[in-house]
């Protein structure tokens, strides 16, 4: 599938967002299933302007530029476009109908055209190749923006994930699907490799961060070396097992896969602060440590395992990679 540059329009200019060199933007694992994992994504023209009144992305936090393109991002053209009219001034409040009468038409196979009942008669006239009532105003005329099957992903989800429950000669714990969740029986093994059956692991984030500029100290990333079960207690320093590459970039695309060689054992404390910005300090630092640049052959073993799949043991950890604080 040919990929497009991310292109967004900001204001009165266009902003090219990084892409990755090999991704192209699919969806994530929902829940309840849609049957929509790994489909295109689409986009709209939603403008960051409208959303926050500032045109000037380096003025919002990571939250704020998330929830900015979870209204432009969609799983299908038929969302994208519903939310590009909840979400556009179009120089009159509309009413819950007008939103309500959204309605995404195919123009190629990657482009549909989005408009709605703009003189509010309660019905959508002027669609190209739909019969038209004479004299019936003809809504596609006033507005018909363009949603887009969505570019590509952040950069971080080409990398290929080879973690601490990475066993190089064990297809298994490489082979995932970008997007997905961890099962239960993937976060139990981890938790069993970590520290057999007890009811503590220990962080896999527990380890020396480089001083952030000169004359700076560095720092242990994880704020646990000892996680327990949850609990309301104790739950910033209750066990999850986070993906490395996290599971979904900022644009909502699927990007870490759901394999064990891309798993680890934090805190919530850190998951929670970390969240899925590729550009945390401490994301970008784990993504240097746990993570290898690119590389097709791998991906394509990633996705298609072509040997047999063995049993994996203790011996196939890399905590003999990292520099590990004292306990």
């Amino acid at each position: 599938m040919k990929t497009k540059t991310l292109v967004l329009a900001v204001g009165g200019l266009l902003v090219s967002y990084q892409p990755s060199s090999a991704k192209q933007c699919v969806n994530p694992q929902v829940s309840p299933d849609d049957g929509l994992l790994g489909a295109p994504r689409w986009r709209n023209s939603v403008s960051i302007c409208a959303f926050g009144g500032s045109c000037d992305p380096t003025t919002y936090t990571f939250v704020q530029q998330r929830t900015y393109y979870s209204k432009v991002f969609a799983r299908t053209p038929q969302a994208a476009c519903t939310s590009y009219v909840a979400n556009t001034n179009f120089g009159q409040p509309l009413t819950q109908a007008q939103k309500d009468s959204a309605i995404a038409y195919p123009v190629n196979a990657t482009t549909y055209q989005c408009t709605y009942d703009y003189d509010r008669d309660g019905h959508v006239y002027g669609i190209p190749g739909v019969p038209t009532p004479p004299n019936a105003y003809d809504d596609w005329a006033q507005n018909h923006a363009n949603i887009d099957m969505a570019g590509q992903t952040e950069a971080m989800c080409d990398r290929v994930p080879n973690g601490p429950y990475t066993v190089a000669t064990d297809p298994y714990t490489t082979y995932g699907i970008p997007g997905k969740n961890f099962t239960q029986s993937m976060k139990n093994y981890a938790k069993s490799v970590n520290n057999g059956s007890s009811n503590f692991w220990y962080s896999d984030a527990w380890m020396y961060m480089p001083p952030a500029g000169p004359g700076g100290v560095s720092q242990i990333v994880d704020y646990y070396y000892k996680l327990n079960a949850a609990s309301v207690v104790n739950y910033m320093s209750s066990v999850q097992v986070d993906h490395i590459i996290p599971r979904v970039d900022i644009f909502g695309c699927a990007c870490g896969p759901n394999s064990l060689s891309n798993a680890m054992l934090i805190s919530a404390k850190l998951n929670g602060e970390m969240s899925n910005d590729s550009q945390h300090p401490k994301r970008k630092f784990l993504l240097a440590t746990w993570t290898k640049a690119f590389s097709a052959r791998e991906i394509d073993d990633a996705v298609s395992p072509d040997s047999e799949i063995e049993t994996i043991d203790e011996a196939g950890r890399l905590r003999d990679r990292v520099e590990v604080p004292p306990r």
